[in-house]
């Protein structure tokens, strides 16, 4: 089972400026006589100053705060009531380290990027893309909309209208690309046109000659053209598939930025100055600097390449993938150091066979592989890791299988017969909840297991997770910012219940009947329990969800003999049965810790409260943190991610999680 533990994190405040100060200062008409103060020098700019740095003025001098505590002025992420994540320091200033054993933090006001959605590559003689699109959500295709019978005759050296005239005889597939790109405009997808090499005579050992660059640049503008004139506009173009390759139309670095140059002054010649281009289009995205290298990024609609984990057996596809969508992403970095053009991954794919003991007939063949839910992982979690690094869209390989014989024809969404392989129901997860033009959240810091991203637009967040290693994964992850989210909705590849924390370190999350505060002191007691819930009488407290409540573990600490609780379940919030924990005691201290389980619930449980029966003030047991099991596929509306209310959940090996936040 995995575990997913969403907590909120405290933002530094804003530093306020000296001429702020002044200027209110001078609005309220207070003069140089004005009381004077204590300030802080906040050297992070975290909004907290450090206690040894102080001055007394009227006014704040440049670099000064009004509050002190900060116990490393020269790391803005520590400051009091920061969220203590788990690297070994005392984020918050508490005295104590990796309380709250946060593992990964979002910011969902720090998106990246926009995202423009998943896709696959389509043929147009396949009539079973339509289907897949639909089904996975997608929002683009990508496809050679083309198909020329004897490529070596067109006409070298010649003429725009000679290329459009040689066009009209020789392109077989005018009429079926044109069906492609309305059908897939109507459902409202974007094209990008792919056109896959070069005539063979323009080649030398299948790479493409300097001195045709211009003739291929001008037969790319023309199969746009004739497009275009048929009111079927593709919305993009890609230049040659993977010109890094051997095995279609090769093009050195230099040549590339040269036909990438022509091709440009080509469409927009004819007029096409709307279309964009695409590319490097790389078989290995490793090798994109190379490529940027010589381009002009004025030439350039968009950055793509494609993600192979090239592993072939070894078993390290995932650390190759990773390693690719770093050097993709640096690349496009320093060619579009604004991130103006959008990234899109127009091939993903896997070749790693070694999945754990999935049965492969070798890596050449693609096995079976290609059929079992730990490719279909792989694929979410190469999606993720590339959208973490700044791509737009991805567009796995390919929407159908064809009937090329070998692996090629087999690594579709569907199969030949239509039946949907794993990878479809898994990335449709995705597709299926991110909503149209949301940002792209990364970690503060990557996961060296899962991948993991989020998505941001408006009320809705949403957090993304795969697991794709053999062992389960548990993390705890911190939702940065004042936001209260809650959850709203929950996929997977797997049932796994849903497990909420409340840690009970503020008033949020519950209801009560009586008198009960927070105890935020002697920490030391209570093994560094930053926060316990404590009565000051009799008091009731009780907490409601929207989801069966199928188990329950509690954390007492209680004086010896001192006060008591009991406990009880509801169906409907207004009818009460009591309810019996198997307690145990794992600490025998002053404050003795008690876990008590309840694993026997009414079913249909709705509601638990707690019952405080109050003999000292002082010495009342406290509730230092709630764990509730809900059942299996059933989301929970409550107000999960109010102030420390976290939300655990557990991530199975080879498995996928789509988690929905609302707010």
């Amino acid at each position: 089972m995995w575990t997913l533990l969403l907590a909120c994190v405290t933002d530094p405040p804003e530093k306020p400026t000296t001429d702020a100060v002044v200027d209110s200062a001078l609005d309220s008409g207070m003069d140089s006589d004005c009381p004077p103060q204590d300030w802080f020098e906040d050297q992070d700019q975290d909004g907290w100053g450090a206690s040894e740095g102080m001055v007394t003025a009227c006014a704040p001098p440049l670099g000064f705060v009004g509050r002190s505590g900060d116990c490393d002025d020269s790391a803005s992420t520590v400051f009091p009531g920061a969220l203590d994540v788990s690297d070994g320091v005392d984020q918050d200033c508490d005295g104590f380290i990796d309380e709250s054993g946060v593992e990964l933090v979002f910011d969902p006001g720090a998106g990246t990027h926009p995202w423009l959605g998943l896709g696959a590559h389509v043929w147009i003689w396949d009539d079973l893309w339509p289907t897949v699109l639909t089904a996975l959500h997608g929002r683009m295709i990508r496809s050679s909309l083309y198909s020329l019978d004897d490529p070596d005759s067109a006409p070298a050296g010649g003429s725009d209208a000679e290329f459009d005239a040689w066009l009209l005889t020789h392109d077989t597939a005018h009429e079926a690309a044109v069906m492609t790109v309305a059908t897939a405009q109507a459902a409202g997808l974007s094209v990008i046109a792919l056109v896959w090499e070069a005539p063979p005579a323009w080649e030398t050992a299948g790479a493409l000659r300097a001195e045709h660059v211009t003739d291929q640049a001008r037969l790319t503008a023309a199969i746009v053209a004739r497009l275009a004139e048929a009111g079927a506009a593709p919305d993009s173009v890609e230049l040659l598939n993977e010109p890094d390759g051997d095995w279609n139309s090769t093009a050195s670095p230099s040549v590339y930025a040269s036909l990438l140059r022509e091709t440009r002054a080509a469409l927009d010649a004819r007029g096409l100055t709307h279309i964009p281009i695409l590319g490097p289009g790389l078989a290995f995205a490793q090798s994109t600097e190379d490529w940027t290298a010589h381009i002009d990024p004025a030439d350039l609609g968009g950055l793509s390449t494609h993600l192979w984990d090239d592993a072939y057996g070894a078993g390290d596809g995932v650390d190759l993938a990773r390693d690719a969508a770093a050097r993709f992403a640096a690349a496009s970095d320093r060619l579009d150091p604004s991130r103006s053009l959008p990234r899109i991954i127009t091939e993903i794919g896997s070749k790693d066979t070694a999945l754990h003991g999935v049965p492969t007939n070798g890596a050449d063949t693609c096995g079976d592989f290609p059929d079992a839910t730990e490719y279909a992982v792989r694929l979410f979690a190469y999606t993720l890791i590339t959208a973490a690094e700044g791509a737009g869209a991805v567009l796995p390989w390919q929407a159908a299988d064809l009937d090329w014989g070998g692996c090629w024809g087999t690594w579709g969404l569907v199969d030949m017969n239509g039946a949907p392989r794993p990878s479809l129901d898994t990335l449709a997860q995705l597709g299926a909840v991110v909503p149209e033009g949301a940002a792209v959240v990364p970690p503060r810091w990557q996961d060296p297991e899962l991948a993991a991203v989020g998505f941001v637009r408006g009320d809705s967040f949403v957090l993304a997770l795969a697991n794709p290693t053999a062992a389960d994964v548990t993390r705890i992850i911190g939702i940065a910012g004042s936001s209260a989210w809650r959850l709203t909705g929950e996929t997977s590849t797997t049932t796994d219940a849903v497990l909420i924390r409340d840690s009970l370190d503020s008033g949020a999350g519950f209801a009560v009947d009586g008198s009960v505060w927070i105890d935020t002191a002697n920490t030391a007691y209570f093994d560094g329990d930053a926060g316990r819930l404590a009565a000051n009488d009799n008091a009731v407290v009780t907490w409601a969800f929207d989801a069966e409540v199928t188990q329950m573990e509690a954390q007492l600490w209680v004086w010896s003999g001192v006060g008591s609780t009991t406990w009880e379940a509801s169906v409907d919030g207004l009818s009460w049965s009591p309810i019996t924990p198997v307690a145990y005691t794992p600490t025998s201290a002053t404050w003795a810790e008690h876990r008590l389980r309840f694993e026997a619930l009414p079913a249909g449980t709705r509601a638990v409260r707690m019952v405080f029966e109050s003999r000292s003030v002082a010495w009342t047991p406290q509730l230092g943190a709630l764990d509730v099991t809900l059942a299996p596929g059933a989301p929970s509306t409550a107000d999960l991610l109010s102030a420390e209310r976290l939300l655990v959940v557990t991530v199975p090996a080879e498995s996928t999680r789509v988690v929905e936040l609302g707010r």
